[in-house]
This record gives C-alpha cells, structure tokens and sequence, in this order.
C-alpha cells in the first residue's frame, strides 16, 4: 500500500499520536518510491527571505494530526523560531485563502515536481499569484534537513535550481524538503507477494505517466529509491527481487542534489 515518510515517522519515534494511542510499531518495510510532495515556504513579501524574516511573523503549516506538521515544526524549532512565530495549521488550500485574505505572512505549500529536477508551480501557487508575485523561500541547509530525516522525519533535501519555478521571484536555488509517498509492506508479510508487487512495479516502468502526469519520474532510476538511509527499512523480499534483476537501492536524498 502507498504512504508516506509521516507514516513510519510515527510508529518508529518513541512518542507520537498513533503510537501513543495505539503502541509502538516498527514492521513496515519499503517496496518502491512511488511520489513526494516537494515543499517550500511562500509568501507575498520580497523581504522576507530566510529564517530571520520569520521572527514575529504569522505562518501556517499544516493541519493538526497530519504527520507533515510536526516535520515543518521540526524545521522551525531547528531553526530557532519557533517560539517566536504565530503558528496556525490548515489544509493546503485553505492555508492559501488565509495568505491571500492577508491573515498570515507565510505558508508551507507544496509545489509540482516531477523527479529528478522538473519544477512547476501547480494550481495553488497559481491561485496566489491571481492577487500578486509570489516569493519563495527554502529551506536553507540541506545538511539539516538530513538530521532531521535521521530522526524519522519526512525531510528529503530537494534542490530546486534557480528560475525553476519563476525567474523573478526565484532568482537563486533553493531547498526544497520533499516528504516522500511510496509503496510499502509489513515485515511479515507473505514475501512471495511482496516479490511479486515488487516486479509488476518494475516492469511497469515508463508507464506512470500515462495516467498521472506525475508518474513520469517512476522509471527504474527511481522507483528503488528509498526515501530512508538504513536499508534494514526496505522489505527483504523487494531486495531480492532488485538483486536478481540487477537493480541498485539507492538513497533518494541522493538524487535531488
């Protein structure tokens, strides 16, 4: 089944809504990479361009209960902000009515990416941008990104080089953190199937994007790209399959750079 890095983030930290509520759980095991949500920070103000300019501002990250707000308090508290900010969370979209009603100077939005490097800015940015230029601003170090991951958060660095998503209002790259979706299995599951999931998975490669635009980037460079460091993460059996057709597990963050 797909998820995302959120999911394992809350069954292999020591505390969290799920495993508080329901006990600890550590047998999920990655199959193939199968999306992301590449995220930045947005805004209409030019000056605010890096985590000082957040100080005393008003920011929206993402709903309550959603595994992405806590990876983007993560950020801010790495940052040292966040107890200096206004934090409120919402859905995607209505955290871009509350930017365009002027309720709040910052969003977490994620932007169209289709791997390795091909950018858009997708139909919310667009939205915004019915009012005014929208601004960008990453997520600075890469490096601290990578930490965080460590940790079991949904943190990928992602570069986005300059102009990839407007040539003036992106003059410089940035860095993006993508918070991977992708096909996983329980440790225990019958590995047959998990083999056999693994192979149609493969041999369907170029075929994605046929029906989704963003199924492009599912080619054999990446669909054994796991979004974790520690391959005792990727299920056994999907090992198997990748060794026997010549196929290499590889880091995903290892990609985006």
């Amino acid at each position: 089944m797909p998820e995302r890095c959120g999911f394992l983030e809350h069954q292999y930290r020591k505390k969290g809504p799920i495993s508080d509520k329901m006990g600890m759980y550590n047998g999920a095991r990655f199959i193939s990479n199968a999306t992301s949500q590449s995220v930045v920070w947005v805004t209409y103000k030019k000056d605010i361009q890096g985590r000082k300019d957040f100080i005393g501002k008003k920011v929206n990250t993402h709903r309550h209960g959603a595994a992405i707000a806590d990876d983007m308090a993560a950020i801010l508290k790495e940052w040292g902000v966040y107890d200096q900010l206004k934090i409120t969370r919402t859905p995607w979209g209505e955290g871009v009515d509350l930017l365009m009603d002027g309720m709040v100077d910052i969003i977490a939005l994620p932007v169209d990416h289709v791997y390795p490097d091909q950018f858009k800015k997708g139909a919310r940015v667009a939205k915004l941008e019915g009012k005014s230029p929208v601004y960008y601003i990453g997520m600075e170090d890469p490096g601290m990104l990578k930490e965080l991951r460590e940790k079991m958060h949904a943190t990928v660095p992602v570069k986005v080089p300059a102009n990839s998503l407007d040539p003036k209002t992106q003059p410089k790259d940035l860095w993006a953190f993508g918070d991977p979706v992708f096909f996983f299995a329980d440790q225990n599951m019958n590995p047959e199937v998990v083999y056999e999931i693994t192979r149609i998975i493969c041999e369907s490669a170029g075929k994605w994007g046929s029906w989704h635009p963003q199924g492009y980037h599912m080619t054999l460079d990446f669909i054994p790209a796991t979004p974790f460091s520690d391959r005792n993460l990727v299920h056994p059996a999907a090992i198997k399959y990748y060794k026997e057709q010549g196929i290499e597990v590889v880091d995903i963050a290892d990609q985006l750079q």
